[in-house]
């Protein structure tokens, strides 16, 4: 008895939460098609988090493999337990919105945000929709990761999806980092193909050649 009790005061509380990999020196790569003038094109994209001014929170941060591409803030980051918060405007900014909750189980939602208008100089503003978590599997490409199954919904009383999607647990969207709440937009697509931890490589969707020597050949 006594050692049940000690399992549970001290062991429950950490099997409770998973693994989070919003932290400094993590590195997302995406492959994006679109649309240049009509003709369709690929290229590489980068987000990454490094700290802040304000050492408790991060800075996401993205940019292009294209000649004198330079880094663009997206948002300020923040985490506790599974969940991930962003603010666009100042670190003391009592404003945060939920990107992600990855410690959503089958059957539970709540509304999730994205950031829009990285610049600067415009207004920005944040897209809101209701999600909900249909399922969690293996990823069978990546068997250490998990993949949850969402839906999308304008709001909590929908009653019908118009979007879907997977986020993969503790880690992104599978198009977007940033895209937590939209996997189909109209102009392009956005596809997650590896992720970095201070130069590791702990995710990748690249087969074949060594990925880490080949998304590293871009960035």
């Amino acid at each position: 008895m006594r050692f049940l009790l000690l399992f549970y005061l001290f062991f429950i509380p950490y099997l409770s939460f998973g693994q989070n990999y919003f932290k400094d020196g993590v590195r997302w790569i995406m492959l994006e098609s679109f649309l240049d003038n009509g003709v369709p094109k690929n290229g590489f994209s980068s987000t990454y988090l490094c700290k802040a001014p304000n050492d408790s929170l991060l800075s996401l941060y993205s940019y292009h493999d294209e000649p004198e591409s330079k880094p663009v803030f997206i948002a300020y980051i923040k985490t506790e337990g599974e969940k991930v918060f962003f603010n666009q405007y100042e670190d003391s900014s009592p404003q945060w919105f939920l990107l992600y909750d990855f410690g959503l189980k089958p059957g539970e939602g709540c509304y999730i945000y994205r950031p829009l208008n990285y610049n600067l100089k415009r207004p920005r503003r944040s897209v809101q929709e209701y999600m909900i978590c249909k399922e969690i599997r293996k990823d069978p490409a990546n068997p250490e990761w998990e993949i949850m199954e969402m839906e999308v919904f304008e709001e909590a009383s929908s009653l019908e999806p118009f979007d879907k999607g997977c986020w993969i647990k503790g880690l992104s969207s599978e198009n977007d980092v940033s895209m937590s709440n939209a996997f189909h937009l109209e102009g392009g697509r956005s596809e997650l193909i590896a992720v970095f931890d201070n130069g590791e490589l702990i995710y990748s969707k690249i087969t074949g050649s060594d990925p880490s020597k080949t998304v590293k050949n871009y960035f």
